[in-house]
């Protein structure tokens, strides 16, 4: 079943575009979960749960349709139910679609997927063939540029024809990406807008359209803004057009300071309250009794130290200093192992 999630009564659209995106994620659930299957879940291979698509309205991170599909469903086969039902609660008619951009990943690679988007009149940017056929296209760039926001990520035209593969006039642009183990993986991404199209959607001015560098960077920027504020996981097999990294780490190595260790609702996490959220903080609310051991008492519901005695904003403030500190030094460190 779709289920429409907003009806836009106005075309919400960059300039005069209509930006939509289409993707699917895998959510793990028991085997007695409705149209639970065995699937690719995120990292996790045939892992019982459900896939979910969805079509979104991305620069206002509103949900134009999502459908719950069976573990096994792949966006080979979600994508066209998709764009149907988006289709339809979006009113899209003829015209309406060839100001319509479908970002995706192009069926996954399918021709026929991507053909039908053409041939349904709309403007389409997203991933071309993957894998080994990606590769293969690669070949045919005469020139690689170095991205210049990601030294490890290069991109260059494709010069191979398309003529005789797509129904429309295409571009096509291939990148690679080296990743975690040092290899470099290929993907190649298709787009039916024009140049002077693409600089204005990522805040170029159209000018530049005479700037072979500066479109190319376009269309590659555009396919990066991919999700919007939908929560989408990009693994390493995304072949080359880029990874998220992640990270997560306990409170013990967010702040470390001998001797002031951290608690639950003592010194240490009303201080920082003090300083985040001062209108959570009610002290006079504690009951008249003694709360200096280490362990707290439990009536109270809190272990640590005696926040009337020890609690302060200048703690507060020196905690939180500490703790961006340590997720700052986190994360050069991820991102300097990432070129290596």
């Amino acid at each position: 079943m779709v289920k429409p999630m907003l009806r836009l009564t106005r075309q919400k659209v960059i300039g005069s575009w209509q930006l939509l995106e289409v993707d699917m994620t895998g959510r793990p659930c028991g085997r007695k979960a409705a149209v639970a299957g065995k699937g690719y879940l995120g990292r996790q291979r045939n892992r019982r749960g459900r896939q979910v698509g969805y079509v979104v309205a991305t620069p206002y991170e509103e949900i134009v349709v999502e459908r719950v599909f069976d573990g096994r469903t792949q966006l080979t086969t979600a994508l066209r139910p998709l764009v149907e039902a988006a289709e339809q609660t979006l009113d899209l008619d003829e015209e309406k679609r060839k100001r319509t951009i479908l970002r995706v990943d192009a069926g996954d690679g399918s021709v026929a997927d991507v053909n039908w988007m053409l041939a349904r009149g709309c403007q389409v940017h997203g991933k071309d063939y993957p894998g080994s056929r990606a590769e293969k296209l690669a070949e045919s760039v005469q020139k690689w540029v170095t991205d210049p926001g990601d030294p490890g990520r290069q991109f260059g035209w494709v010069t191979a024809p398309t003529a005789e593969v797509y129904c429309r006039a295409v571009q096509r642009i291939a990148v690679c990406c080296r990743k975690n183990n040092g290899q470099w993986g290929v993907g190649v991404i298709l787009s039916t807008l024009a140049p002077q199209e693409v600089l204005i959607l990522t805040g170029q001015p159209a000018e530049q359209s005479d700037d072979a560098l500066a479109v190319l960077w376009a269309y590659v920027r555009f396919y990066d803004q991919r999700g919007g504020g939908i929560e989408i996981e990009i693994k390493e097999d995304k072949h080359g057009l880029g990874t998220l990294t992640g990270f997560a780490m306990m409170e013990a190595d967010l702040y470390d300071p001998a001797g002031d260790e951290m608690d639950h609702a003592a010194h240490w996490e009303t201080s920082i309250l003090m300083v985040l959220r001062p209108d959570l903080v009610a002290m006079d609310r504690i009951r008249n009794e003694v709360l200096i051991t280490k362990a707290g008492a439990k009536e109270a519901g809190i272990w640590g130290r005696d926040p009337r005695m020890d609690a302060s904003r200048e703690l507060g403030e020196k905690i939180v200093s500490r703790i961006a500190d340590n997720i700052g030094k986190k994360a050069q460190e991820l991102l300097a192992g990432l070129w290596k």
